[in-house]
């Protein structure tokens, strides 16, 4: 029996306003431990202006054009949406920035939650938020989409921490503000370590390495390129990242 086979498949859709906030990167990690935990998963890239996710070849990432200019083409999401319905697999979609208002509005008008739910499946939308002078608008992102999705969509927030601490020291996420506007519609929270700061000469050149070739966790294990000591310490970051993403595959 597969790891979590009990589980309904899921439909993930990360989404975001604001370009370069780790879309494409958090992807690549959920992707993977779909992967680890032996479940089926289907990879899309529907990212207008980049081809970050679908340059992991190993994932076999799809690409689409879903972007028209400023609009979406409701033809290619009927598309995505037609196999992410009939398919026996859960789904990884990263979306680009510019689609955030115009993709929200397809999803609510055409009732995709409602089919979603119809065909035993969850959709998940994947926020991350993140410090600094991002945060008032990725917290912006979270709120729209508790306030206009209805409750069968689950939320996934991902703390990203590498434009400056999301959480100040001392406390945690559940106590902002953020958090209580929109407690309710959240269903998990993934707070990844920031290895590329916290640790930026080793398991930080590793990450970026691993990350900027386009690699999976399973090609760096076979790869010449990395040392006993680099393949080490992204062994430990794949079993923190797989640790906490098991529990989100599971639900």
């Amino acid at each position: 029996m597969e790891n979590g086979s009990q589980s309904r498949r899921a439909v993930n859709l990360f989404l975001n306003s604001k370009g370069g906030v780790g879309k494409s990167h958090h992807a690549v990690l959920l992707v993977q431990a779909y992967q680890a935990a032996g479940l089926p998963v289907i990879a899309i890239d529907a990212d207008a202006t980049s081809a970050s996710f679908s340059s992991f070849h190993a994932l076999g990432v799809k690409r689409v054009q879903l972007m028209e200019g400023d609009a979406i083409n409701p033809r290619v999401f009927d598309d995505i949406t037609e196999e992410f319905l009939t398919t026996d697999a859960n789904f990884v979609i990263d979306t680009g920035a510019s689609a955030f208002v115009e993709l929200n509005r397809y999803l609510l008008k055409n009732k995709v939650p409602e089919h979603v739910r119809s065909a035993d499946k969850r959709l998940v939308a994947h926020i991350i938020l993140t410090g600094g002078s991002t945060f008032r608008e990725t917290s912006a992102n979270l709120e729209a989409i508790a306030a206009q999705t209805p409750p069968s969509v689950e939320i996934v927030v991902w703390i990203n921490d590498h434009f400056g601490p999301v959480v100040p020291v001392g406390r945690r996420f559940e106590d902002l503000q953020i958090y209580r506007n929109s407690a309710g519609r959240i269903s998990a929270i993934v707070h990844l370590a920031d290895h590329t700061f916290s640790e930026k000469d080793t398991f930080g050149v590793d990450v970026k390495k691993m990350m900027s070739a386009g690699l999976s966790f399973a090609e760096v294990r076979e790869s010449q390129d990395f040392t006993i000591m680099a393949k080490a310490r992204l062994q430990l970051v794949e079993r923190e990242v797989n640790g906490q993403l098991s529990s989100i595959i599971a639900l």
